[in-house]
């Protein structure tokens, strides 16, 4: 490695760093170039009520998986073989023939743990360039990225920024809520590389990059947990606009729930405290009564003995779907030296017939753990067109120190199966975020979060 000479040549156009991304989606937001994704009208006038406003930002963020990227390769007279641990072997199938110029079946595909996925493992840059590696070589090559290579050459979950409103009545009903949405989208990135697997090779990548610019408009990735609202508003309008960056997009642990649970859980909060409601009992009114929502926040309520929080702590509350499955969580803190302390989380999950409860408690842990680790320390930042972030030093986890004791309740139900690998991340940033509000009166609308 002393031997080579590297040259980095940053990217071209204006959007190579943090602050001008930023500058962008805000005068996205301040636009009108807006694709809609979902129109309910109000029945009311729009000039009744209340109005409330809020905006909200969310960072780029890294998968950070505790082993890095690996791939083993061995060349075969018609192909190879590669060992690697990867959430969608075809696509590694595919960039292995591409960089060998072979059919995939010439390409054997030994699939391994994956040692931390989170979505990053679904790409397949890895491969391609073990492979071209051993191309090059004409021997066997185990590649063993560095932290810092892992960390600075992500595909990364995209920055978002969202500005939202609506209106409060005396009766504590409410209309007119209008969600915009301005950010990348990882489908017109992603889905001509998923198209490349599964069409036949010979198919150019222009027709699969035109149908992943189509899809972009209004990527479902991009507006999906804002789109569904479950609350039983007057009106309710989101719409999304398209910010392209050069930057590699990719899905990242409930991908765009993971941002517009965050948005639309802390401003169902702002809405509740405008109206002089308790955010539970809110939430509560403005759901149908035999709703998987309220289903959960009062059996999680009950675990959490909401409003009823020990001397010092306090609480926030949020719940989304997400892969067909319902999760409510109740974040309590405590402020040390004017800091969060985590105390202890709540969650309880709707997941259909539960086959292993073991399994769902861990994979509802492990995403709050994730999400926790977030909101409170994710960001990537970009300068002159480089990730400044580099190993856990700069882009932190939660430790075992700072985690604090959970609580997963498992809501019994006859219905199918469905998720729990993602689920239990995106309530955990709003009910944070909700729980600061309740001990400091602050309102946090970005992410991740910083005091005053």
């Amino acid at each position: 490695a002393g031997k080579v000479e590297v040259t980095f040549t940053p990217p071209g156009g204006g959007l190579r760093d943090s602050a001008a991304i930023t500058e962008a989606l805000t005068a996205a937001l301040d636009g009108d170039d807006f694709a809609s994704v979902r129109d309910d009208p109000a029945s009311t006038e729009a000039g009744q009520g209340t109005l409330v406003s809020g905006r909200y930002a969310v960072p780029f963020l890294a998968h950070a998986a505790m082993e890095p990227l690996n791939a083993t390769c061995r060349l075969t007279e018609d192909g190879c073989e590669v060992w690697v641990g990867s959430q969608a072997p075809d696509l590694a199938q595919d960039a292995a023939s591409r960089v060998l110029d072979v059919p995939r079946e010439a390409v054997v595909i030994h699939n391994q743990f994956l040692g931390g996925g989170f979505g990053r493992r679904a790409a397949a840059d890895n491969v391609a360039e073990v492979v071209a590696i051993a191309r090059e070589l004409k021997r066997p090559v185990k590649l063993v990225w560095s932290r810092e290579d892992d960390m600075r050459h992500d595909w990364y979950r995209p920055p978002m920024a969202g500005a939202i409103e609506a209106r409060v009545h005396a009766d504590g009903s409410i209309s007119h809520w209008q969600h915009r949405i301005a950010g990348p989208s990882i489908n017109q990135q992603v889905l001509p590389v998923m198209m490349g697997a599964m069409l036949p090779q010979w198919i150019p990548g222009g027709p699969r990059q035109l149908v992943g610019d189509f899809v972009g408009k209004k990527d479902f990735a991009s507006v999906e947990g804002s789109k569904e609202l479950p609350y039983q508003f007057d009106g309710v309008s989101v719409s999304y606009h398209n910010v392209q960056v050069p930057v590699p997009l990719g899905y990242w642990r409930s991908v765009g729930h993971s941002h517009n649970a965050f948005v639309v859980e802390s401003f169902v909060d702002e809405l509740a405290h405008a109206a002089g409601v308790d955010p539970l009992e809110f939430r509560r009114k403005h759901l149908a009564a035999d709703s998987r929502e309220r289903r959960v926040l009062d059996a999680v309520a009950a675990a959490a003995s909401w409003g009823n929080a020990p001397a010092g702590h306090y609480q926030g509350i949020a719940v989304h779907d997400s892969f067909q499955s319902c999760v409510a969580e109740v974040v309590e803190i405590s402020l040390v030296d004017g800091k969060p302390k985590l105390e202890h989380v709540y969650c309880a999950i709707d997941c259909g017939q539960v086959i292993n409860p073991d399994i769902v408690r861990d994979q509802m842990i492990g995403g709050i753990v994730f999400a926790l680790s977030a909101a409170l320390h994710g960001e990537i930042t970009l300068k002159n067109g480089a990730v400044e972030q580099s190993n856990y030093h700069d882009y932190q986890l939660l430790r075992q120190t700072d985690t604090p004791p959970m609580t997963v309740v498992l809501v019994e139900s006859a219905a199918p199966p469905t998720g729990v690998g993602e689920p239990g991340t995106p309530p955990a940033a709003p009910a944070l975020a909700n729980a600061l509000f309740a001990a400091t009166g602050e309102r946090q609308r970005r992410l991740p979060l910083r005091m005053g």
